[in-house]
């Protein structure tokens, strides 16, 4: 019923590579609490850097404070300009996003540049990511993978899996398969979640004589368990197909739920399809019928194409209340998650990074 086979949807590049997305590189922000906000302001408003970039933390993730990402935004560009390369770098990614701030890709370089200055890992491979798509700079995809490679070298593992994904579509030089995939390995030694999935996806695609389902659907694991939505979408129907290797009868299900709670309408789809068949899961018309709608808001025209026939098939067996009620759940839904994500907040872990803010898709195909 679902295709095995994850096809290699390169995300080059998946957004730039935020702080945030990480467990935070900033002063911890537990103690920003009622009782000591107004210290901290007071601080901040002296120019203390430290307490300027604990104070731009507290509102970029309200924490103790109302979420603000302009006072966020205020805050980090001071510190900035105190010299700190963490603020330098954040205040840069909030300009190539328009987060706080009207979007500005020749500040963002501009800021990327100072943070890349002082050895700023992150830095580098977002200063790499605007002469790889020439925003903010002169197009360079020799500096960018100079760039890349300067920050793969200090342990960044989404630098390793940039090199791994110019490598496979030959940006700069010619293909070359066996260097992406030693790339991804690297990535994957580095710990990033991205380097796991694009491995998993070309072990399935480019190396099946010597890499197994299990072996696949444990590098998407390593993926998923850090929140990857691509990841959780792809492990989700691998499951679907290989039910020996969930770890419970509802992983499958749990994780196209989360997928598609993420904004992604491939996930949501395939929710509707499990619904409507009653594989895997009882027959449910109208559940498929409002998960049906969800993909449709979610995915805009590709979405659109593929899944008015499947919604006009369910349609006849979903009462015209029921239509209704899901449709008004559906448009509720969307206008509450309006941006999708690439990855799912876990306690302790990965920061919601919203999708493909600042340079556009590049990828091979699609899903």
């Amino acid at each position: 019923m679902y295709s095995t086979c994850l096809s290699h949807r390169i995300p080059l590049l998946l957004g730039l590579c935020l702080c945030l997305s990480q467990p935070s590189c900033f002063a911890q922000t537990s103690a920003v609490v009622a009782g000591r906000l107004a210290q901290l302001q007071k601080r901040a408003d002296k120019g203390f850097t430290h307490e300027q970039i604990e104070l731009a933390e507290a509102y970029m993730k309200g924490q103790g404070v109302q979420r603000n990402p302009s006072l966020a935004a205020y805050w980090y560009e001071k510190a900035a300009r105190n010299g700190d390369p963490a603020a330098e770098h954040q205040i840069g990614y909030l300009y190539s996003a328009g987060l706080g701030v009207p979007r500005d890709q020749i500040r963002a370089a501009h800021w990327y540049q100072l943070a890349a200055s002082s050895g700023l890992p992150t830095a580098r491979v977002n200063l790499g990511v605007m002469y790889l798509y020439g925003r903010g700079v002169p197009k360079d995809i020799a500096r960018a993978r100079e760039l890349f490679q300067q920050a793969a070298d200090h342990g960044e593992g989404v630098a390793a899996t940039y090199l791994g994904v110019l490598e496979f579509t030959g940006k700069g030089g010619p293909p070359n398969l066996q260097a992406a995939r030693k790339c991804f390995q690297q990535g994957v030694r580095l710990h990033d979640p991205v380097a796991a999935y694009e491995l998993a996806t070309f072990y399935q695609k480019y190396d099946t004589q010597t890499h197994d389902n299990r072996e696949v659907a444990d590098l998407l694991r390593r993926s998923s368990d850090r929140g990857y939505v691509r990841a959780k979408y792809a492990l989700g129907i691998m499951l679907l197909n290989a039910p020996q290797l969930t770890r419970s009868p509802a992983e499958a299900i749990k994780l196209l739920e989360d997928a598609s709670n993420a904004g992604d309408w491939l996930a949501a789809m395939a929710l509707g399809d499990i619904s409507s068949s009653g594989y895997h899961a009882a027959k449910d018309f109208a559940r498929a019928f409002y998960f049906y709608k969800v993909a449709m808001l979610e995915g805009g025209s590709p979405a659109q194409e593929a899944v008015s026939p499947k919604l006009e098939a369910v349609a006849p067996s979903v009462s015209e209340k029921q239509q209704s009620e899901a449709t008004e759940q559906a448009n509720f839904w969307i206008e509450q998650h309006r941006a999708p994500l690439m990855f799912v907040l876990q306690a302790g872990g990965a920061i919601p990074t919203f999708k493909d803010l600042s340079t556009p898709a590049m990828e091979s195909s699609e899903r």
